[in-house]
């Protein structure tokens, strides 16, 4: 049956000659857990929506939502970035490859058409108020002079400009998924970081910023 190892008075014990301090440890099953916690970092309590895949060996894997619709993840519980730039790091490499996986057919393809904003494919003529509650998915450029007239992940603007007529644009309704507009903020955020740390690539931009959140230090 094996052999019981001598308690000395203070609790600890003698396994081989020399005195040790046997000490249990907690064990977190692994599986994927949701949760919701408090804000901390602002004056009025906001949830934050949480999940968490812990695997039986290897790195933990934190997903959060904060109020402001932003897609983060965090590794072993480090410092967070953005969620877009570990689905890079994963093999979705392109902006087209996350809408698609996230929003799929909800994608609409709209077109001006005397003046008018149509559905593309059904000729659907869509209702101005219908469209303010859109994101762009593509920037719109006046065919004649290149000009960028609203850029991807903004809210569809219909005030600024006048839209030049036949050109064609893909736009998402933030009712049109379950996703909202959580990955459309975080491809805005991620593009305009990019911008201003000046590197083009998001893939090489991924690379850079989780290295930089994991090894702070290096």
């Amino acid at each position: 049956f094996g052999e019981v190892p001598l308690m000395t008075e203070r609790g600890t014990f003698i396994i081989n000659g020399t005195e040790k301090v046997v000490v249990s440890q907690l064990h977190r099953s692994p599986g994927l857990f949701f949760k919701n916690e408090v804000s901390k970092t602002t004056q009025i309590a906001k949830i934050i929506d949480i999940a968490s895949i812990i695997p039986a060996m290897g790195s933990w894997l934190e997903f959060e939502v904060p109020p402001n619709d932003v897609l983060y993840a965090k590794i072993d519980r480090k410092r967070r970035f953005l969620g877009t730039y570990l689905l890079r790091a994963f093999g979705i490499k392109t902006d087209e490859e996350i809408i698609e996986i996230f929003y799929g057919d909800a994608v609409e393809t709209l077109r001006v058409e005397n003046g008018e904003i149509v559905n593309a494919e059904t000729g659907e003529v869509k209702d101005p108020e219908e469209l303010a509650s859109y994101y762009l998915l593509s920037d719109i450029v006046d065919p004649e002079t290149g000009e960028v007239l609203q850029e991807a992940y903004e809210e569809l603007s219909l005030s600024s400009k006048k839209l030049p007529e036949g050109v064609e644009f893909k736009a998402i309704s933030k009712k049109a998924t379950p996703y909202g507009a959580v990955i459309v903020n975080t491809l805005r955020k991620e593009k305009r970081d990019r911008v201003r740390e000046k590197i083009d690539d998001p893939l090489v931009a991924a690379y850079v910023e989780i290295f930089r959140k994991v090894r702070p230090g290096d």
